[in-house]
């Protein structure tokens, strides 16, 4: 059973935010679009596993119109998938949307990228770091 804390991680923009199917795109594993010759990614993959490498509960959100107020969230939830056996993207409905996401969005379109239950990046010397100090029999 893992242990709980508050250790998180937000990156946020203040950019022209993604549409719903657009998000859903960008959280799918093996993603598909058009690539630019300067694009950094090239396969869809890049943002889950290096995200899943740190944490073990992705959520993205987003915010494409200024004029309205609305979010829209999926996560990739390690637990859920151990759980379940099933790798599937949640979505995360109005109430599941915390203040950590809904606070950079309010006043601007943009996305907000939050690691939660973070297992790598503390480093060893913290008793929180190593994954197997944060895990209990």
């Amino acid at each position: 059973m893992a242990m709980t804390h508050g250790f998180e991680l937000l990156i946020a923009d203040n950019g022209k935010g993604m549409t719903p199917s657009q998000l859903r795109e960008a959280m799918r594993y093996g993603a598909e679009r058009e690539y630019e010759k300067e694009d950094l990614g090239k396969f869809g993959l890049g943002l889950k596993t290096a995200s899943l490498s740190q944490c073990q509960r992705l959520s993205i959100a987003s915010r494409n119109n200024p004029a309205r107020a609305d979010i829209t969230a999926y996560c990739w939830d390690m637990a859920h998938i151990e759980k379940t056996n099933r790798w599937e993207i949640l979505p995360l409905e109005r109430n599941g949307i915390g203040p950590a996401i809904r606070e950079p969005l309010k006043e601007t379109t943009g996305t907000v990228v939050l690691w939660q239950r973070l297992n790598r990046i503390l480093g060893y010397k913290h008793p929180y770091g190593e994954i197997s100090s944060i895990t209990t029999n």
